[in-house]
């Protein structure tokens, strides 16, 4: 029952979830929807309050990020060196905004 979740309860869910192995952002993903549907309950007056839910620190945030001029020339000089391949993983990540480990 959603009245049963209280703070200290999201709280421990979230703390067991990173002791468990999972990434602060993944953890931070599932408060996220958690946090959404008790606001959606309350603005509904389906509940009468909504538990706080606080999201944990992220330290693997995205950096480095490239123009498009200057990321055409670094695909051109990969082709040039015969790496057609390398070049065209690089596209797909750059592409779809994903990192070298989920692109791969």
């Amino acid at each position: 029952m959603a009245l049963a979740i209280t703070t200290a309860r999201v709280d421990a869910y979230a703390d067991q979830r990173v002791r468990d192995g999972a990434q602060p952002s993944t953890v931070n993903r599932e408060l996220a929807a958690l946090r959404r549907a008790f606001r959606l309950a309350v603005r509904k007056a389906v509940l009468p309050t909504m538990p706080v839910v606080t999201l944990l620190r992220e330290d693997n945030t995205r950096e480095g990020f490239i123009d498009p001029p200057d990321f055409a020339a670094l695909c051109a000089k990969l082709r040039e060196f015969g790496e057609p391949g390398v070049a065209d993983a690089t596209e797909f990540a750059y592409l779809t905004c994903l990192r070298r480990g989920n692109a791969l």
